[in-house]
C-alpha cells in the first residue's frame, strides 16, 4: 500500500486550490499579519531613543546631588546611552502627589519622586510592574550606578495605582468586546452560513426581535463572566469599584451595545466563518493591541494617543477604569456613554441596511 497515493496528491491540490480561490483568507492569513507586524514595528522602533515619564513632587531637593539637579528645576530631560539598554530619554513633570497618584492610576506614569527629609528623592512604584521597576533601574543607571545618591525605595501598594487596579477594569471591557464580536458576530455568520436565517425569514419572526434577542442572551452570560471575574478580585485582590455602581452598570449595557452594533455591521456580508473570523480579528486584535488592556496605551507615540484614546475600548475601559480606581460618578462617565452609544446606533443602523439574511 502506498503512502502517497495519487488521490492524497489530487485531494491536496484541491485544498489549496479551495484557499487560493478565495483572496479574502489570503489577505487575512498573510497580509493583514504583516500589516499588524509592520504598524507595531513602527510604532515602537521608530523612535530614536525610548522615553519615559516620571512624575516629580516640588520640594527641597538636595542640589548636590547628581539628580538633584535634574529635579531641583521642575520639569526637565534626562538623556543618556546606555550600553546596556541603548539610547534612553526620561522626562520629568512636575505634579503634585495627589495628581502624580491619579496619572499613576491611568498609566501615564510607572513612578513618581518626592524629596525626602535630607532632600534626596525617594521613588515611589507598585513592586509588582514591571515597567515600573524597569524605569527604576533605568534611572538608577543614568546617574552612574551610585545608588547612594537615591533614599529609600517605598512600595506603593494603595488600592487604585497597582497593577492589578489597572489590569482588572482593562479585562472587564475586553471581555464586553470579545462576548458581543465573537458570541453576536461569529455566530450570525454561522446562522447564514447553516442557512438558518433563511428558514427563520419564513417564521413569523420579527428582524429587530431577533437581534434583540441575541443581545439581551449575550448580556446575560456577559454578566455572569464580569460577576466571577469581580468577585475573584474582590477576594484576592481586595479590589471593588470605589466610584458610583449606577455609572458602572451604564458602562456596561452601553459597552455591549457599542459592540453589538460594531459585530452586526462585521457580520452584514460575511459568507463563511473563515472571512468572519479574519473580519473580527481585524477589529479586535488592533484594539486589543492599542486600547491599553495588558499594558498603558502612553507607550505609543504621542501623536497617535489622541487617536487611540476614542476607540470604543479605549473608552470603554478607560471609563470602567476610572469608575474603580478614581471614584468617577455619572457625570464623569456621560461623555463616553454618549460616543460609545453613538457608535453603537449607528454601526447596528449601517449593518442592518447592508445585511444579507439569505
Amino acid at each position: 500500500m502506498k503512502i502517497i497515493s495519487k488521490s492524497l496528491i489530487s485531494l491536496i491540490k484541491v485544498q489549496f486550490r479551495e484557499f487560493v480561490r478565495e483572496p479574502e483568507i489570503i489577505f487575512w492569513a498573510v497580509v493583514f499579519p504583516l500589516a499588524i507586524a509592520w504598524v507595531l514595528g513602527v510604532a515602537f522602533t521608530s523612535k530614536p531613543e525610548l522615553s519615559r515619564t516620571i512624575a516629580v513632587v516640588p520640594g527641597n531637593w538636595d542640589t548636590t546631588s547628581v539628580l538633584g539637579t535634574y529635579l531641583s528645576g521642575g520639569e526637565s530631560v534626562l538623556e543618556f546611552d546606555s550600553p546596556v539598554s541603548g539610547k534612553q530619554r526620561i522626562h520629568f513633570i512636575s505634579a503634585t502627589e495627589d495628581s502624580a497618584i491619579v496619572m499613576l492610576k491611568r498609566g501615564i506614569i510607572t513612578s513618581y519622586l518626592v524629596p525626602g527629609p535630607d532632600g534626596k528623592p525617594i521613588v515611589r512604584f507598585d513592586p509588582a510592574s514591571t515597567d515600573a521597576q524597569l524605569s527604576w533601574y533605568i534611572l538608577t543607571e543614568a546617574i552612574s550606578g551610585n545608588s547612594t545618591q537615591l533614599a529609600t525605595v517605598r512600595e506603593l501598594t494603595l488600592i487604585g495605582t497597582r497593577y492589578i487596579d489597572f489590569l482588572v477594569p482593562g479585562l472587564i471591557a475586553f471581555g464586553i468586546m470579545n462576548s458581543a464580536l465573537w458570541g453576536i458576530g461569529f455566530g450570525l455568520i454561522e446562522y447564514r452560513m447553516k442557512k438558518l436565517l433563511r428558514r427563520m425569514l419564513a417564521t413569523p419572526m420579527k428582524k429587530h426581535e431577533f437581534m434583540i434577542s441575541l443581545m439581551a442572551a449575550r448580556i446575560v452570560l456577559s454578566v455572569v463572566e464580569v460577576v466571577i471575574l469581580m468577585v475573584f478580585a474582590w477576594l484576592y485582590f481586595d479590589l471593588l469599584p470605589t466610584g458610583s455602581l449606577l455609572a458602572l452598570g451604564l458602562l456596561f449595557l452601553v459597552g455591549n451595545l457599542s459592540f453589538t452594533g460594531i459585530a452586526i455591521l462585521l457580520s452584514c456580508r460575511a459568507d463563511n466563518t473563515r472571512i468572519g473570523v479574519g473580519f473580527i480579528n481585524a477589529v479586535s486584535m488592533p484594539m486589543m493591541i492599542l486600547s491599553g488592556i495588558f499594558f498603558s496605551y502612553h507607550n505609543f507615540p504621542e501623536a497617535v494617543i489622541p487617536f487611540i484614546q476614542y476607540l470604543p475600548l479605549t473608552l470603554l475601559a478607560d471609563s470602567i477604569r476610572a469608575v474603580f480606581n478614581e471614584g468617577a460618578g455619572l457625570i464623569d462617565s456621560i461623555p463616553a456613554l454618549i460616543i460609545l452609544s453613538a457608535t453603537g446606533l449607528i454601526t447596528a443602523a449601517i449593518g442592518l441596511r447592508l445585511y444579507k439574511w439569505h
